[in-house]
């Protein structure tokens, strides 16, 4: 008995290792710097290790093509030692570092298969951290652990979500941090106006993100330890542990932003006296709608990587407008045929976006080059795992096409459009508004409900008294500048799933008199947004071009000008026609427009939807350390097309565990027989 504990714990260990290492990461640019620390901090010389304590901290400027192999080849090397580096059939791997190596220690007591991690920025979750990109701030952390983590803070089998400790670089927080406590005030010194804020988790197997203004865990744009946050008075950030986590409740903690500044409130008081001149100045009422589609569309086409798989959200939204030319439409099928060996998509989201996209295209979704993406969301079980938004999209991928709910497989619950439908309305809040966290209404995720209900307004009451409501609460809450507020932002993101909203229920929202507010429409509104030099929009008025900002705003114009031709809505895509098959393009073709195909850029991250969509991208980085899905084009379902399988570990990982356990069992019998 005593010897097959140690052969179960030596196998679950080592391939928790094989995960946790995140060497297929890119950087997003040629900019920045990354911190690579390479530390032994568990095993003592004085116990036999070749070394211990830090042996290199130090930041590396980011090339386009880093990965963080090459960026710790190229730090370790650098410093005489030789390159730590090892390469398999499974990925690669760290295996010594100047004379220290997995297994040294094994004989120490408590020992369970010593041996390298890697840490991502303070967080050594088990797989997925090779899904996030890296980039300028990022943190990577080699440590040596003699018991598969937990000796550094990442516990397998411990599910706290909590934080350990919470440090701001100016300021106090009040009260004291403590497990019973989510809610604190952030005080920061007079005059601030950033902060870096350094938290702790208990568990580091599960990872913390840091947001401003919205708490959005599945868009890539939350705040690193490492670079100062921007704030004032009033302003919420919002801490998470644990978002999307196999095996634990996520915790989230909101720090309420004050600022003692007497100066500022005179300026605040003089920014408001002036604000109605300012609009005028900023409203783009000069800018036609057409104009801004044009020259939007135009931008958005120049882009040379715009057909690279992770941009569906252009590429669905050019498709509605009828503006995608058959060379772009094939190389983004091409690029995305060649990331569904690799890709890992943990949420119900991920294969919603890509029904919907799919379907734009004229590509029936059940069939993409054998991979059935409308499988997945049969299984209701995962499509609601992510909460409102997993069964909000579910929905509308399926009714896009009227796609027909397949058999969810065995032991899982079958999704129907009913319990969709009921699941959605069970969420409506008291103050009669959606959201994705908290108990009070966001115009975002309100919005994005009414998408997913439009479809049954006619025909369900319930629906129809649901959605009555919600609309009613969108015109009480829009500003007298026509847009919509979002924790404290009055922001472009906002507006625009308003304007989508209101579009797939037949409401104008130009001329509808309950969305004109001083003058000012929704459209009005989702204008002051637009940035002219840029051909595209920001997340607030007067801000810089944002990418995820424009992705919303774009296909929000796109709803709303359908609705204005009488055509069918932006996600009701009867009006398409399925080709019978792909016609994949040609290397020639692919050049001779100029795309270059790459594999998924994540999110894309991505962000202010930086995810790709407050919640749409999923693109995020998820916590996809302990619950990933991948695509198995072994696994067959109605005869010749592959299903793309849900569950709790990436088939890769099941295949490094089965060769780690063989050789942990090799080596561990071979010590006891010794």
């Amino acid at each position: 008995m005593k010897k097959r504990t140690k052969i179960l714990s030596c196998a679950t260990a080592a391939a928790l290792l094989c995960s946790a290492l995140p060497f297929v990461v890119f950087a997003e640019s040629d900019n920045g710097k990354v911190r690579v620390v390479v530390e032994n901090n568990t095993f003592k010389k004085a116990d036999g290790a070749a070394w211990d304590g830090t042996l290199i901290d130090e930041w590396v400027e980011l090339k386009s093509d880093s990965t963080a192999a090459s960026i710790i080849s190229e730090v370790v090397t650098s410093k005489g030692y030789a390159d730590p580096i090892t390469d398999s059939q499974y990925g690669a791997y760290i295996a010594s570092v100047d004379g220290l190596t997995s297994g040294d220690g094994s004989n120490l007591e408590g020992s369970a298969y010593p041996g390298w991690l890697v840490g991502y920025d303070d967080w050594y979750g088990n797989g997925g951290i090779s899904t996030l990109n890296i980039s300028d701030g990022d943190e990577l952390f080699i440590s040596y652990s003699l018991n598969m983590g937990v000796d550094i803070g990442s516990d397998f089998y411990n599910t706290s979500t909590k934080l350990k400790t919470l440090e701001a670089d100016n300021g106090t927080i009040s009260p004291e941090l403590s497990s019973e406590t989510t809610e604190y005030t952030l005080t920061l010194n007079e005059g601030s106006s950033t902060v870096k804020l350094t938290p702790t988790a208990e568990n580091k197997n599960y990872r913390y993100r840091i947001y401003k203004t919205e708490y959005t865990p599945d868009q890539d744009n939350d705040y690193k330890r490492t670079k100062d946050i921007p704030v004032s008075d009033g302003d919420v950030i919002y801490i998470g542990v644990g978002h999307d986590a196999y095996g634990a409740e996520e915790t989230v903690y909101k720090l309420n932003v004050s600022i003692p500044n007497t100066q500022q409130s005179s300026q605040e008081s003089s920014k408001e006296e002036s604000s109605k001149e300012e609009s005028k100045v900023n409203n783009n009422d000069d800018i036609t709608v057409d104009k801004i589609i044009e020259d939007t569309t135009a931008q958005i086409k120049s882009n040379e990587k715009v057909a690279v798989a992770g941009n569906e959200w252009e590429i669905l939204t050019l498709a509605r407008f009828n503006s995608l030319d058959v060379n772009t439409k094939n190389a983004y099928l091409s690029s995305l045929k060649e990331t569904l060996s690799t890709a890992e998509f943990t949420n119900a989201t991920d294969y919603a976006k890509l029904v919907i996209t799919l379907t734009a295209l004229g590509v029936d979704a059940t069939d993409f080059e054998g991979y059935d993406f409308v499988a997945p969301l049969a299984d209701f079980d995962f499509a609601s795992k992510q909460g409102i938004n997993g069964t909000v999209y579910t929905l509308i991928a399926l009714d896009t096409h009227n796609y027909d709910i397949p058999e969810a497989p065995e032991g899982a619950t079958q999704t129907t459009r009913d319990e969709l439908i009921n699941t959605i309305l069970s969420a409506q809040l008291k103050d009669d508004g959606w959201t994705f966290y908290g108990d009070v209404y966001d115009p975002d995720m309100t919005g994005m409900a009414l998408q997913a209900l439009a479809p049954y307004y006619e025909t369900n009451d319930k629906v129809k008294t649901a959605v009555d409501k919600a609309v009613e609460l969108l015109s009480k809450v829009q500003e007298d500048n026509g847009a919509y507020t979002s924790y404290g932002s009055n922001n472009c993101e906002s507006t625009a799933q308003v304007v989508t909203a209101l579009s797939a229920l037949k409401i104008n929202p130009d001329t509808d008199e309950r969305f004109i507010k001083n003058g000012n429409s929704a459209i009005d509104g989702l204008k002051l947004f637009y940035v002219s030099s840029a051909n595209g929009f920001a997340h607030e008025q007067g801000g810089d071009y944002n990418k995820y900002s424009t992705d919303q705003a774009y296909y929000a114009l796109c709803a709303f000008s359908r609705l204005t031709n009488n055509q069918t809505s932006l996600y009701d895509m009867s009006d398409v026609s399925f080709e019978t098959e792909f016609a994949e393009t040609s290397e020639e073709s692919a050049e001779d427009s100029d795309i270059d195909e790459t594999s998924y850029e994540e999110d894309e991250n991505s962000t202010a939807d930086a995810s790709e969509e407050e919640d749409e991208s999923s693109e995020s980085s998820d916590e996809a350390s302990n619950n990933n899905t991948g695509v198995n084009a072994n696994n067959t379902n109605n005869g010749d097309t592959a299903t793309v399988e849900t569950g709790d570990n990436a088939p890769i990982i099941a295949m490094i565990f089965v060769v780690v356990v063989s050789a942990c069992a090799v080596f561990v019998l071979r010590k006891t027989e010794n």
